[in-house]
C-alpha cells in the first residue's frame, strides 16, 4: 500500500467535501450558510481546494498523474490559507475520512482528534465506523462509537442531539443492533417532541431513513406517512417544500420509489408557487434530482427545465442523466449531458461552474468517453483560473 503524505492526503480528502446545497443534514446547511453568508475573498480558499481536489481524482482516473499531482498540489495550498475555524475543522474532518479509506486507520484517528466541532466529529465518526467494519475491525468501530455517542450527548441543542443521536443508533448495526435501535428510537421520541414543525419534519425523515438502515421498515413506513400529514402543516412554504423534497429524496434513497413520487409531486406544487430567487432553484433542483432518483425522469427533467438559475437546472439534468443511463437509456442521457455541457457557461459563479463541469466529467468518466472528460475538466480549470 502506498504511504500518502500529508500533502496529498489532505488533497485527496477534499474530493470529499460537500457540494453546494446538499441534502438537509444539519452539518450541509452550516456549510451551505458559511459559503452564503461570507464574501468571495474568504470563501475562495475552501471552494478552491474542494474543487482543485476533485479535478485532481479525476486525473487521476484518466491515468495523468504529473497533472493529478499539481491540482493536488494546488489544492493544498489553498486548503493551508484556510483561516475559518469551523472549516479547518471541515478539512481535517475530510482527511480523518481520506486516510481511512486508504487504510491508515492510526493516521485516521490522529486526525479525527484534531476536529474540535462536536457536528463534524461526530458525523466523520459514523464515517470511520463504516470503514472499520468493513475491514473486519469491529473493536475499533465499537470504540469509536461509544465515544460518539458520549459526544452526542454533550449536545444541548434538541434539533441537533436527535439528529446525531438517529445517525449513532444507525451507526450501532454495525456492532450493536440493539443499542442502536435504542438510540434511534430515542431519537424519534425526541423529533416527535420538536415545537418547530420544519425542524419536527426534517428530523422525522431522518428518523424514517434509519428505521431502513435498522430493518425496521414497517415502522419507517409509519415515521414516513407521519411526515406526509405534517407537511401541510408547516405555514412557511419554502419550508413545507423542502420537507416534501427530503422525504422523497429519503424514500427513494430506501428504494421507496412509488412512495416517493407522491411526496414529490406535492413538493413540486408548493416549490412552483414560489417567487423567482435562490431558495426556489434550490429547492425545485433538489426535487428534480429526487425525481431522478426514483426513476421518474419525464417530471424529472421537466421540472429542471422550469429552473431560471443555470446552476441549479444543470444540477437536475445530472441526477436525472446519470440514473437514466444507469437503467439503460444511454442515448437520451447523453443528449441530456450534451445540453448541461452547453449550458454550463451560463452559469457565472466560476466555483459552481467548475463544480459542475467536474460532475459533467465524471459521467463521461463512467460512459468511458475519456476525451470528452478531459476538455470538460480543462473548462473546470480554466474557470478557476479566472477566479484567481
Amino acid at each position: 500500500m502506498r504511504t500518502l503524505t500529508a500533502a496529498s492526503a489532505l488533497a485527496l480528502s477534499l474530493a470529499l467535501a460537500l457540494p453546494p446545497m446538499a441534502a438537509h443534514a444539519h452539518e450541509d446547511m452550516r456549510l451551505q450558510a458559511w459559503l452564503n453568508t461570507h464574501p468571495a475573498t474568504v470563501t475562495s480558499d475552501f471552494e478552491h481546494a474542494q474543487v482543485y481536489a476533485q479535478l485532481g481524482n479525476l486525473w487521476k482516473e484518466l491515468g495523468d498523474a504529473p497533472k493529478s499531482s499539481d491540482l493536488f498540489a494546488r489544492s493544498d495550498s489553498a486548503a493551508k490559507r484556510v483561516q475559518d475555524d469551523y472549516i479547518r475543522d471541515v478539512l481535517k474532518a475530510h482527511l480523518a475520512n481520506e486516510l481511512a479509506s486508504s487504510g491508515h486507520y492510526d493516521d485516521a484517528l490522529q486526525a479525527l482528534d484534531k476536529v474540535q466541532d462536536t457536528d463534524v466529529w461526530v458525523k466523520t465518526a459514523w464515517k470511520l465506523i463504516g470503514k472499520f467494519a468493513k475491514a473486519k475491525q469491529p473493536e475499533r468501530a465499537a470504540k469509536l462509537l461509544e465515544q460518539a455517542e458520549a459526544r452526542t450527548r454533550t449536545v444541548e441543542e434538541p434539533l441537533l442531539r436527535a439528529e446525531l443521536l438517529s445517525g449513532t443508533g444507525a451507526a450501532y448495526r454495525y456492532v450493536a443492533q440493539a443499542k442502536g435501535e435504542n438510540l434511534v428510537y430515542e431519537s424519534y421520541g425526541m423529533a416527535q417532541m420538536l415545537p418547530d414543525l420544519y425542524e419536527r419534519g426534517v428530523m422525522l425523515n431522518e428518523a424514517g431513513a434509519h428505521l431502513v438502515d435498522i430493518g425496521h421498515r414497517e415502522q419507517a413506513l409509519a415515521v414516513f406517512d407521519a411526515v406526509d400529514r405534517l407537511a401541510p402543516q408547516i405555514e412557511n412554504p419554502l419550508q413545507q417544500a423542502q420537507v416534501l423534497a427530503m422525504l422523497g429524496g429519503e424514500m427513494a434513497e430506501k428504494n421507496l420509489r412509488d412512495r416517493a413520487v407522491g411526496a414529490l409531486d406535492k413538493g413540486r406544487e408548493v416549490a412552483l408557487s414560489l417567487p423567482e430567487g435562490e431558495e426556489r432553484s434550490a429547492v425545485l433542483s433538489e426535487i428534480s434530482r429526487n425525481y431522478g432518483q426514483s426513476h421518474r425522469f419525464e417530471p424529472g427533467i421537466a421540472l429542471a427545465e422550469k429552473i431560471a438559475d443555470p446552476y441549479h437546472r444543470i444540477e437536475g439534468f445530472i441526477r436525472n442523466a446519470k440514473n437514466m443511463a444507469r437503467t439503460g437509456q444511454q442515448d437520451a442521457a447523453y443528449k441530456l449531458l450534451e445540453r448541461s455541457e452547453q449550458e454550463a457557461e451560463l452559469v457565472k459563479s466560476p466555483y459552481l461552474r467548475a463544480t459542475v463541469l467536474r460532475k459533467l466529467a465524471s459521467e463521461r468518466i463512467e460512459a468511458r468517453q475519456p476525451e470528452q472528460a478531459k476538455e470538460l475538466l480543462s473548462r473546470a480549470e480554466r474557470a478557476l483560473a479566472g477566479a484567481a
